[in-house]
């Protein structure tokens, strides 16, 4: 059987893109992933029968709760992407066993982070392109967040809230 050029490009590029993909690390939790568009979260919907509320409605939410999580798109930003997934984990296991697990599915080391007003004390993982992920023993909550699109969006929300002062 002979080998063409074509086909050695295709197994070539297939191999570098599995490549550049494994060394940017877990990006996703459960297949949804921060900066996805609303349209690509409700397409892996389909294709995948999660079960989700709100997707079918004309008006985009801010908030979308699919099966134990919640998906969070800023309807502000073009595309409205998905800028966090919150969920809780259901586990016996220690908060230790928690953590090692999650460094090792997202190849990147915890951090231990001070208590915050609103989270408690946690760990947290700083990913690729901007994203944070975040676990609060307390609640066994697990958060990742894109911090870019999030701080794009306030932005946007507070550029949309002012008001012009009235011209006397």
């Amino acid at each position: 059987m002979m080998i063409s050029k074509l086909h050695c490009i295709t197994v070539v590029g297939t191999i570098l893109g599995a490549t550049i993909a494994f060394a940017q690390g877990k990006q996703d939790i459960r297949g949804f992933r921060p900066g996805m568009t609303f349209a690509e979260a409700g397409e892996f919907v389909r294709k995948n029968n999660v079960s989700c509320v709100n997707f079918s409605r004309e008006v985009i939410p801010y908030g979308v709760k699919c099966d134990d999580m919640t998906l969070w798109f800023s309807p502000e930003l073009d595309d409205t992407p998905l800028i966090a997934i919150y969920t809780e984990l259901r586990t016996n296991s220690s908060v230790e066993e928690v953590v090692k697990s999650i460094s090792e599915q997202f190849s990147k080391p915890a951090v231990a982070v001070p208590e915050d007003r609103s989270t408690g004390p946690g760990y947290e993982w700083q990913l690729d392109g901007g994203k944070v992920l975040r676990f609060t023993p307390s609640r066994r909550g697990l958060h990742l967040v894109d911090a870019e699109l999030a701080d794009k969006a306030d932005q946007e929300r507070y550029r949309r809230s002012r008001v012009p002062v009235p011209k006397l």
